[in-house]
């Protein structure tokens, strides 16, 4: 697998995930010097996907525009659905117990019951 090698590369990433650039927003530039600090160099996909889930807000845009995405297209009830039917043809990993959780605190945060 290729490693993502490039601060740039992150930073332009994370600049397009939540519509602000790093010059303009302090508490972002404190973000990003933060994640450079951990991930210096390059980060595996190991090593990304560990960041992703000890720090579940750098991806708050990307869920909250699935989310949005979902309800527009073919309705909520359709996506959750398949959600039910790929859970029941994979066999339950780390991965997929993360996302379920996250689903449930994003309904808990909603006031969902």
């Amino acid at each position: 697998m290729n490693p993502i090698n490039s601060d740039e590369t992150m930073v332009t990433a994370l600049e397009i995930l939540h519509k602000k650039k790093i010059s303009t927003s302090t508490t972002f530039q404190i973000m990003v010097d933060g994640l450079k600090d951990r991930f210096p160099f390059e980060i595996s996909l190991k090593n990304f996907l560990s960041w992703c889930r000890t720090i579940p807000a750098i991806l708050s845009p990307a869920i909250i525009l699935q989310l949005k995405l979902r309800r527009c297209i073919l309705g909520e009830k359709f996506w959750v659905h398949q959600t039910y039917l790929r859970t029941q043809k994979v066999e339950e990993t780390n991965n997929v117990k993360f996302i379920i959780q996250l689903k449930e605190k994003l309904r808990l945060s909603r006031g969902g019951s």
